[in-house]
């Protein structure tokens, strides 16, 4: 899904389509909606503009906060952002480092 449908899922409270995102259960779509409600407007953009527009630095910002809101530590972050692809889009990176932190 695109970081604009993620955005709308969360506020919407739209656990079917979280759960469709692979990786991703009924419990952490539900930690994703609890920790992420009225946060994530601020994170991903939701105007037409599309999270691979933005800069490379700034997806990558973008998917720390994410996670930080989501309650992992610097330590666990600075570990998965390294395993991430550089050039990862906001939605993707977030998957990816969720699935890398569930292991």
């Amino acid at each position: 899904i695109s970081a604009e449908q993620l955005a709308i899922a969360v506020e919407e409270e739209d656990l079917n389509l979280l759960c469709k995102i692979p990786g991703i259960g009924k419990k952490t779509a539900e930690r994703i909606v609890l920790e992420l409600r009225g946060k994530l407007a601020a994170i991903v953009p939701t105007s037409n503009t599309t999270s691979s527009a933005a800069s490379p630095a700034t997806q990558r910002q973008d998917i720390s906060n994410a996670l930080m809101a989501l309650g992992y530590s610097e330590r666990e972050l600075q570990k998965v952002m390294k395993e991430l692809d550089p050039a990862v889009d906001v939605t993707e990176g977030i998957r990816q480092a969720l699935k890398l932190l569930s292991k």
